[in-house]
């Protein structure tokens, strides 16, 4: 099993006979397809139908994710996101999900720290400023400060970082 820094640990994958993994497959495929045609609904049937399949596949934790997400049901596109990055802690895709998902609900804490560990896999500091955006709205402008930093060591001193950063030291002092 494998920790990942935000979640938890994946599981094992159970071993499926031919018949159930074709059954998966072609219920996966229908599923997607459903879910192009715009017919969620039915699309969040057939996955989780594939979830009785295999209740450890992380795609399908993660399209359920996206399709309660298009729904604005953003309490139930977290717990499937959620789930998908417990059962593949290396898909950058489901992790940024989970940010999206965050960013909706507006509970900038947990979007910050998920953009955060995101930055770690990138060499582009597009998701450190939006974690340092998310932690000066939550008022941890330390951390923020501490990111924005780091966007100066990676791409030198820029106007945008410094108009960014001198508001905070301005709080702090408040």
């Amino acid at each position: 099993m494998v920790a990942s820094p935000i979640i938890g640990y994946a599981q094992k994958k159970p071993v499926l006979t031919e018949d159930q993994r074709i059954r998966l497959e072609q219920t996966y495929i229908n599923a997607t397809r459903e879910k192009m045609l715009q017919n969620y609904d039915e699309a969040i049937r057939l996955f989780n139908e594939c979830l009785k399949l295999d209740e450890t596949n992380a795609a399908v934790y993660f399209q359920l994710a996206d399709l309660n997400y298009l729904k604005r049901q953003f309490a139930d596109a977290e717990k499937y996101a959620l789930r998908a990055t417990q059962l593949d802690v290396n898909n950058l895709w489901y992790h940024k999900m989970l940010a999206d998902i965050y960013e909706a609900k507006r509970d900038f804490a947990k979007a910050a720290r998920v953009f955060e560990h995101l930055s770690k896999y990138e060499t582009e500091t597009a998701h450190l400023l939006k974690a340092a955006y998310y932690y000066s709205g939550v008022k941890n402008y330390k951390k923020a400060i501490a990111l924005l930093n780091t966007v100066e060591q990676k791409n030198g001193i820029t106007e945008e970082v410094i108009l960014q950063i001198e508001p905070l030291y301005l709080a702090i002092n408040k």
